[in-house]
């Protein structure tokens, strides 16, 4: 469907805290180690999609096919889905947020595991499993 072009995708990154804790830490000997077990809210360095946000939202919008069904119901839609970046890379554990529209929401889940290896999070130096959240917007014009 040529609808592709009627798409305008504004898509905004966001980092969603779903717990208080920012990192967990045990004492060792008197020094702070990390639990490299747990999937991170917040770190030193957040993951980062191979090229940055430009290059993510690009790959979104190349690959997102808008559904049918939602054109037909609404002219602004809007999902959120979160996923886990883990500490290779990978994208996995992705999951449908809050959203208007169902449809959306699952195409949306269905390109973020199509993504590439991410540059993954790191806290304290080592490479760390960290939630990432990504909301999106899309607008169609008339």
């Amino acid at each position: 469907m040529k609808n592709v072009n009627r798409v305008i995708i504004l898509l905004i990154t966001a980092f969603i805290g779903f717990s208080s804790t920012v990192y967990s830490q045990k004492k060792v000997e008197g020094e702070n180690t990390l639990n490299k077990d747990r999937v991170y809210v917040v770190v030193e360095q957040m993951p980062v999609f191979p090229g940055g946000d430009m290059e993510m939202h690009k790959f979104i919008s190349e690959n997102l096919k808008y559904p049918v069904v939602s054109i037909e119901e609404a002219i602004i839609s809007s999902a959120s889905v979160r996923f886990v970046v883990s500490k290779t890379g990978e994208v996995k554990d992705v999951k449908g947020l809050r959203h208007a529209d169902s449809a959306l929401a699952k195409e949306l889940a269905r390109v973020i595991k199509l993504m590439p290896r991410w540059i993954p999070g790191k806290q304290k130096g080592e490479n760390v499993d960290v939630y990432f959240t990504l909301p999106i917007h899309i607008n169609l014009k008339k």
